[in-house]
């Protein structure tokens, strides 16, 4: 969706589709290059700037969404609606913006919960590309991993392979999604990142196959809480198990 605003440097992006809510912010490429190829030599200079900008950010961007596992990165909109099988993620995943609380996204496999936090994460950078400004700068350090790489990076270290880049840089992600969270044995490294997020209100999507009675059983109430405290904004739940696997029954 193009944002409210664009189009006092745009005017030719206020009827397009894509400022329509339900329409997919990467529709705005097409308005985009639409703007683009208009620009005459002759226009106003700090119009063209502009252009230039919007361009530099969409062609940044692309690195931005290579982060993302290869199954989502490039799938169509539509493609990734149609693999979310669970209306409630579905409606996270469309909803979430700069502002809203941690997102949990907990259920069997199957459902989508991974698509459904890439569909997240394509949004997010997808409207930042176009609005820029403080947008942008949050959507630049947009990061992805899993629990096991964390677990990974931190026995590198160990192992004299330099820093634990990965995760310095899931700390410091203005949004960042851990993708299949509980198969790590040691929650240590987990449970450092979501600390330091919780200290700093920086917003965590996470996707797990346990219930919320199994996480607290496998990290403990600290770590759980971490995992949906952001601060103070309510966080998204979405436990998707049979009743009596969400109740920790058998």
């Amino acid at each position: 969706m193009i944002p409210d605003g664009t189009e006092t440097e745009f005017p030719e992006l206020a009827g397009h589709p894509s400022r329509q809510p339900e329409h997919p912010p990467e529709l705005a490429a097409d308005a985009i290059q639409a703007v683009l190829g208009r620009i005459r030599p002759d226009e106003n200079a700090d119009r063209k700037a502009a252009a230039e900008r919007l361009e530099r950010r969409r062609a940044e961007s692309l690195a931005i969404r290579g982060r993302l596992p290869d199954f989502v990165r490039s799938a169509p909109r539509a493609e990734l609606e149609r693999r979310i099988h669970h209306p409630h993620i579905l409606a996270a995943a469309r909803g979430w913006a700069w502002g809203a609380g941690n997102v949990l996204f907990s259920g069997p496999t199957g459902l989508g919960k991974t698509t459904a936090a890439a569909m997240l994460f394509r949004a997010v950078l997808g409207r930042a590309v176009v609005s820029g400004g403080a947008d942008w700068d949050k959507a630049q350090s947009l990061r992805w991993t899993n629990a096991l790489e964390l677990v990974g990076a931190r026995r590198q270290q160990r192992m004299g392979a330099g820093e634990a880049g990965l995760i310095t840089e899931a700390c410091h992600a203005r949004l960042l999604v851990i993708d299949e969270l509980g198969w790590e044995k040691d929650p240590a490294e987990v449970s450092e990142v979501l600390s330091v997020r919780q200290q700093r209100q920086w917003p965590t999507v996470i996707t797990t196959g346990l219930s919320i009675a199994e996480l607290n059983d496998h990290y403990g109430a600290a770590v759980l809480r971490r995992m949906l405290e952001s601060g103070g904004r309510k966080p998204v739940i979405v436990e998707a198990f049979p009743v009596a696997k969400a109740r920790g029954g058998p």
